[in-house]
């Protein structure tokens, strides 16, 4: 079956294979005779009697087990299979197409690998290769949103923000509990000061009147007996001649 694709080409489609390929077969050679059917054109009913050299369809491994990637952005696709690159002489590659859901992306062929540079994606999209007239899809990518903090990451630091909101109102407490303390310490302390300084305050004012109680006594005393002292001539004579009872000053004149 051919497609018209201008007016001077045809694309055609390479008639199925008669032979198997061997274990270990890169390539398989077939003789075929090649026409075309024009508006009952006998003439071009055989155009040519030639050799076509067959290769074995390209396959893909799965992505990954579940059959779903998880993919990160930026992070390219590989797609690894066999028989990608021919074993053709001129060295003929193969025209692949790499859609990531109906986006292209931009790919780097090896001999056992398609590399895959994603398109600015998120979510999930099935990968699809496209060569000659295979669609081959080796599974699905989920590309993760370009985000600066993982889902565990983000409970990570939830968890540790709610253990140290706990940490902080538990010293809270601790702190108020202390600090009620202590006010009942203080309050008590100067319960003690008060009430020892009422007691000196009363011993003071009872020590007080005791001693004026005293005073007033030896006061009375005093005021009943009077002030002793001695006649003028005993005064004169302890003062000058302190010590002797008897001096010639005091006898009388002969």
């Amino acid at each position: 079956v051919c497609k018209v694709v201008n007016s001077t080409s045809l694309h055609c489609s390479a008639p199925p294979l008669m032979a198997d390929f061997a274990p270990g077969q890169n390539s398989v050679k077939q003789a075929d005779e090649f026409g075309f059917i024009f508006n009952n054109v006998q003439a071009l009913l055989t155009h040519n009697s030639t050799s076509f050299v067959y290769y074995p369809n390209p396959s893909f491994e799965p992505l990954s087990v579940s059959g779903v990637l998880e993919q990160k952005p930026g992070s390219p696709i590989i797609l690894k299979g066999r028989n990608l690159v021919p074993l053709a002489s001129g060295g003929s590659r193969l025209n692949y197409t790499v859609l990531v859901g109906n986006v292209p992306c931009l790919i780097t062929i090896s001999e056992s690998q398609l590399l895959c540079e994603p398109p600015p994606l998120t979510g999930q999209h099935r990968v699809t290769v496209q060569v000659g007239g295979l669609h081959l899809s080796p599974g699905s990518v989920h590309i993760q949103s370009d985000s600066l903090l993982t889902l565990p990451a983000i409970f990570s630091i939830a968890a540790g923000g709610g253990l140290l909101f706990i940490i902080v109102i538990l010293v809270l407490i601790a702190y108020r509990r202390k600090s009620h303390e202590n006010d009942l310490t203080l309050k008590r302390l100067h319960m003690q000061m008060d009430n020892l300084e009422s007691r000196v305050a009363l011993e003071c004012k009872e020590a007080f009147a005791e001693l004026q109680t005293d005073i007033n006594e030896l006061t009375s005393d005093l005021d009943r007996a009077g002030i002793p002292h001695l006649d003028y001539r005993t005064y004169v004579m302890r003062i000058l001649f302190p010590g002797m009872d008897d001096h010639p000053v005091l006898r009388d004149l002969e």
